[in-house]
C-alpha cells in the first residue's frame, strides 16, 4: 500500500484512516470493504489462481485490515475485522494436535 515497493507505507495507512474516521462521522455507521494485497507484483507469489495463490491472496487482505484497523484504534475508532475465510480453515490450531505433532518431530 503506497509508494514502498513492499511492506506498508505509514502515510498511505493514515490516508485510508482519515478517509474512514471522516465517513464514520457524517453516517451512524460505515463498513469499508477493500480488495487487494501487500503482495501484488512481488516475486515468488503465486498469481496462476493456483490455491496457494489464492490463500496468500485471503492472507494479505486480512494483513492489509488488520493494519488499518490498529490505524483507526489509535485514533479512537472501535472496529472489527471480519472476513469471509475463516482464519482456522488455512490453519487450524488444535492443541492437543500440536503437542501431538511436536512429539512425533514434525515442524
Amino acid at each position: 500500500m503506497g509508494t514502498r515497493e513492499y511492506g506498508f507505507d505509514p502515510g498511505m495507512l493514515a490516508r485510508i484512516a482519515d478517509e474512514i474516521d471522516w465517513s464514520t462521522r457524517l453516517a451512524s455507521s460505515c463498513a469499508w470493504y477493500r480488495r487487494g494485497n501487500i503482495f501484488r507484483g512481488v516475486s515468488g507469489v503465486p498469481s496462476d489462481g493456483a490455491r496457494l495463490g489464492r490463500l496468500y491472496g485471503m492472507l494479505a487482505t486480512v494483513i492489509n485490515s488488520l493494519a488499518v484497523q490498529n490505524e483507526l484504534e489509535q485514533r479512537g475508532v472501535t472496529t472489527r475485522v471480519q472476513s469471509r475465510s475463516s482464519m482456522q480453515a488455512i490453519s487450524p490450531y488444535i492443541r492437543r494436535r500440536a503437542l501431538r505433532h511436536l512429539e512425533k518431530g514434525r515442524v
